[in-house]
């Protein structure tokens, strides 16, 4: 549902029940039943809600006084602990704030003081478009709190063969051209994050400092 003090980017769409769309967001409709059946696991798994909820608090005391954007908040497990939270995800789902492909939001500049996120980043496709979008509707001194996985030595054996979604450390998250139109929204790489903030972390302060 909408806020009626947040601000809003001019390529907004509003949908006749008042929650948000993008128009390139309206055919990954699919990828919601899978994300249902995430949430129901979640509420069935004590284990998996007492890892993620330590996740989540340490997420909230780390983040600024003000507004916060949740992306890739697509199972609501976040937006069900701190109600204060804009959720976002690129899957529509009715206990999202906002459905919204997180490398092209459709907020104003200076909008937000904390953007979030768990599990989100090695799904993106371009993620340098997420961070200058991040970097736009985040005020002075705001802040970018992710939780990722992290590919080691010890760890990469756990994600590559325990895991459905790709190792590739040899990717490029830097590739250009146009984005994948038959791309599903849940599809991943898990080594991406590693990558961004290993070997290639001088150009990303290049590009983002």
């Amino acid at each position: 549902r909408r806020d009626a003090d947040l601000a809003l980017h001019a390529r907004l769409v509003i949908a006749e029940n008042g929650g948000i769309r993008i128009h390139q967001t309206e055919g990954i409709l699919r990828a919601s039943h899978s994300l249902s059946e995430r949430r129901a696991l979640w509420q069935r798994k004590p284990s998996l809600r007492a890892v993620y909820s330590d996740y989540y608090r340490r997420i909230v005391e780390n983040c600024t006084p003000g507004r916060t954007l949740e992306i890739g908040g697509g199972t609501g497990n976040l937006k069900d602990s701190w109600r204060e939270v804009i959720s976002t995800d690129i899957v529509f789902n009715a206990w999202l704030d906002v459905t919204a492909d997180a490398q092209m939001l459709p907020f104003a500049g200076a909008t937000f003081s904390n953007i979030v996120g768990v599990d989100v980043l090695h799904h993106m496709e371009r993620p340098p478009l997420f961070f200058a979008e991040a970097e736009r509707v985040l005020r002075p001194g705001g802040r970018i709190i992710l939780i990722e996985p992290a590919i080691t030595p010890l760890s990469w054996a756990f994600y590559r063969f325990g895991h459905s979604e790709t190792v590739d450390m040899h990717a490029d998250p830097y590739a250009e051209g146009p984005k994948n139109p038959n791309r599903h929204p849940l599809d991943g790489n898990q080594a991406i994050p590693t990558v961004l903030f290993g070997r290639r972390r001088a150009q990303l302060a290049q590009h983002f400092p």
